[in-house]
């Protein structure tokens, strides 16, 4: 006689926790399943003034042990909206880089904002989640952004998160090249 024995999230992952391959499947179905769940529409920005803040502005998800050089919520709706059109490329229309001054070694240099009216919350729950759990496991395979604030102000969702150096897929050959046969 087969039983079945329910098992809690936590055992699931231990179930698997051995294989980097899990791992990178797990995050792409975490992933398929938000994108496919989420609305998206194209982005317009707000028209009433960022300066006024006639808004409110919602946040969702605040890491307490963010590093302390964060901007708040006004200031990075100013940035976003200031140097997003400069930094728009084909791959990149709704993300910008800013540029924070650091004054100690727990402080970041920069940090990723996406944002839009095509940006919703639960993205941002998506990516808090995978990258507390790739964290947890301390998978090297796969790596997440750190998710430090995620808010909505007017129809706009905005997610502030860790800015990973790396190349450009643009600019990098996806496959390595292979001698000739």
């Amino acid at each position: 006689m087969n039983t079945c024995v329910p098992l809690t999230l936590d055992q699931v992952f231990c179930l698997y926790a051995k294989s980097a391959l899990v791992d990178v499947v797990f995050v792409l179905v975490v992933v398929i399943v938000a994108l496919t769940t989420c609305p998206s529409s194209s982005f317009n920005p707000p028209t009433s003034s960022v300066a006024s803040m006639s808004s409110e502005v919602l946040v969702f998800i605040d890491d307490k042990g963010k590093p302390a050089n964060i901007p708040d919520c006004a200031t990075i709706i100013k940035q976003c909206f200031e140097l997003g059109p400069g930094q728009a490329t084909a791959t990149n229309i709704s993300g910008v880089r800013i540029t924070l001054e650091k004054s100690s070694d727990h402080d970041v240099s920069h940090i990723w904002v996406k944002y839009g009216d095509n940006v919703n919350m639960g993205e941002a729950r998506t990516q808090h989640f995978v990258a507390q759990y790739l964290q947890h496991k301390n998978s090297p395979a796969v790596r997440a952004p750190r998710l430090y604030l995620a808010f909505t102000w007017n129809d706009c969702g905005f997610i502030v998160s860790e800015y990973i150096y790396g190349q450009e897929c643009e600019t990098t050959p996806m496959l390595p090249s292979l001698p000739p046969l």
